[in-house]
């Protein structure tokens, strides 16, 4: 008989899988994160005369160059991170559908083999469009629930992401506030 408990358990059964699609999101939000953070700062190093971290950074460790030149640089260095983000975004994708359709498979092979059990006079009772309609619809069901577990964590990054960005932002506005250059 298959339950709730041994849907879990053959999930259980992936759990390197289910590990490394987690450790590739967290790697595609950390890249996704750190985007919209470039240009900011970049701004405020060229165009403001701030702290100058990202400019020495570039400066000292790839290449020294003009205002446009470490623009380009941050432009190439987003469109990578993008890229990254984009790739790894696939990858994850592919290992949790992967894993929803091996459950699927199994499920259906489970049910295939019940059926050869079933005596006949089932058959004669009950339409055969019936058993093919349950069959399809309530694995896709199962399948469906099984592969919205990395929905489920994908959003859940997606919410870190905007956390960390608007925390961030706010710590960047309360530094450039006069009342807080104390000391």
């Amino acid at each position: 008989m298959i339950t709730i408990k041994t849907i879990f358990n053959k999930i259980l059964e992936y759990k390197v899988e289910l590990l490394k699609g987690n450790i590739i999101a967290i790697l595609a939000t950390l890249s996704t994160v750190a985007i919209p953070l470039l240009i900011p700062i970049l701004v405020d190093e060229l165009l403001l005369d701030k702290d100058k971290v990202l400019i020495a950074f570039i400066r000292d460790n790839i290449y020294e160059t003009t205002l446009s030149g470490y623009v380009m640089i941050v432009l190439f260095i987003t469109l990578i991170l993008r890229a990254s983000s984009f790739l790894l975004g696939i990858w994850q994708t592919k290992i949790f559908l992967s894993i929803s359709k091996d459950i699927s498979y199994f499920l259906r092979i489970k049910l295939l083999k019940h059926l050869k059990l079933v005596s006949l006079k089932e058959y004669e009772i009950i339409k055969s469009g019936s058993i093919s309609s349950k069959l399809i619809s309530d694995i896709k069901t199962i399948d469906d629930f099984v592969g919205s577990i990395w929905i489920i964590f994908t959003t859940k990054t997606s919410i870190g992401e905007i956390t960390i960005y608007i925390s961030f932002s706010y710590f960047r506005i309360f530094t450039n506030l006069s009342i807080f250059n104390i000391f």
